[in-house]
């Protein structure tokens, strides 16, 4: 055990130097939002267990994952024949662009 790691177990026991009263310290065995206690290491691995895995595809991330006023209000509707385009602003709205010439360069 190092010693920071024995003088907090002491300090949580009360009985270690340091200053301060020692006493005990109120540990939850749940989450709560309005607690000021430390909460169990367990039962924050088990809140996080719960939660999902994202992993974004290659491809980028589909349009369906994004909320609907993400969908509407900040992409424009592409088809195929967009392949290739790039988006820019036009008007105030994105819109999908070619680039006229490249001359020699490639993207």
């Amino acid at each position: 055990m190092s010693l920071l790691q024995t003088l907090i177990a002491a300090k949580l026991s009360g009985s270690g130097g340091g200053g301060g009263g020692g006493g005990s310290v109120t540990v939850d065995a749940a989450l709560s939002a309005s607690s000021e206690n430390p909460v169990q290491n367990k039962v924050i691995n088990a809140a996080l267990a719960t939660k999902g895995t994202y992993s974004k595809p290659a491809s980028g991330i589909p349009k369906s994952d994004l909320s609907n006023d993400v969908q509407t209000s900040l992409l424009p509707v592409v088809s195929e024949s967009d392949n290739g385009k790039f988006l820019r602003v036009a008007s105030g709205a994105w819109t999908a662009a070619t680039v006229p010439s490249a001359e020699t360069a490639s993207f």
